[in-house]
């Protein structure tokens, strides 16, 4: 893949992961509240078979002459983003800034039932979807250089922020579905520009593992995040979701101006050092 195709191929990627993970719930919860909720437990179970077939179907090929050289390990990995101030930066930032959108399920439920309408949780969930569906493919119609992908995820995330915490003052549901899916947005510019840095800052022998390790911190605070509000559930809406901005907006806000003040000598290091990505040896085979 040639480096003028990576973040175009990255804003597909995003559009179809992001949809898929807020439409998901979006789609259970609407089938819950219209036909029956172990109908809506088939659909996820059935539509993770069908992702789990696909997957398996997938054209892979294996290399033929394997190297001899010992595998890295996910501590190489680890190693790896320690070793760079932008990946782990962008590392810690990604993972923090996750677990306020992680409860955002949660609290969609304890909006649409306090307001009497169960149903209600499904549209503020989609609102999110068609948001990131409309993120991402504005990416993929105009990406950003790749150089400027760290600084792209550090701002989304507060995009992502901002109008939740709007959304703690506004009484109608049709409002607060409308700053979700402005919420939303945001989302598929910042996984993009997020994967499109590790790819830039990475090296390629432990690319898979620096992916790997960031998908792990971020899925896993996503969890701690709905773990977190779960016993916060009594308290007052807006309360509730000002606790999901709270975390990207933190993240995002101290990520941004950390990379604008990186020390002096990154930036006279970066001056000699940075290259295109497509003149970068061992990356973007073609």
């Amino acid at each position: 893949m040639g480096a003028e195709k990576a973040p175009r191929a990255f804003g597909l990627d995003s559009l179809f992961y992001n949809v898929a993970s807020m439409a998901g719930p979006a789609l259970a919860a609407i089938t819950a509240a219209t036909a029956d909720p172990a109908v809506a437990q088939s659909l996820l179970a059935g539509s993770a078979a069908l992702g789990a077939l696909g997957v398996a179907a997938l054209p892979i090929q294996g290399d033929r002459q394997p190297s001899r050289a010992a595998r890295p390990s996910l501590s190489s990995g680890t190693r790896e983003i320690l070793r760079h101030r932008t990946l782990r930066l962008l590392t810690f930032s990604s993972t923090l800034g996750q677990v306020g959108p992680g409860a955002l399920p949660v609290v969609a439920a304890v909006l649409a039932t306090s307001l009497h309408r169960p149903a209600s949780s499904g549209l503020l969930l989609t609102a999110v979807a068609a948001g990131s569906f409309l993120g991402s493919l504005l990416w993929t119609w105009r990406p950003i250089a790749p150089d400027r992908s760290p600084l792209v995820t550090t701002v989304s995330m507060i995009g992502i922020g901002a109008p939740i915490a709007v959304a703690a003052a506004t009484p109608s549901i049709g409002a607060t579905a409308a700053l979700l899916g402005l919420s939303g947005v945001f989302i598929g510019p910042f996984g993009a520009a997020l994967f499109t840095a590790r790819t830039q800052y990475a090296d390629q022998a432990f690319r898979t593992q620096v992916f790997t390790i960031g998908a792990g911190l971020k899925v896993s605070a996503s969890a701690l995040g709905a773990a977190l509000v779960g016993p916060l559930t009594h308290l007052p809406v807006w309360t509730l979701l000002l606790l999901v901005a709270s975390s990207p907006l933190l993240a995002g806000g101290l990520g941004t101006l950390l990379l604008i003040q990186r020390p002096a000598t990154t930036r006279t290091t970066t001056r000699r050092t940075s290259r295109p990505l497509s003149e970068r040896p061992g990356q973007f085979q073609r």
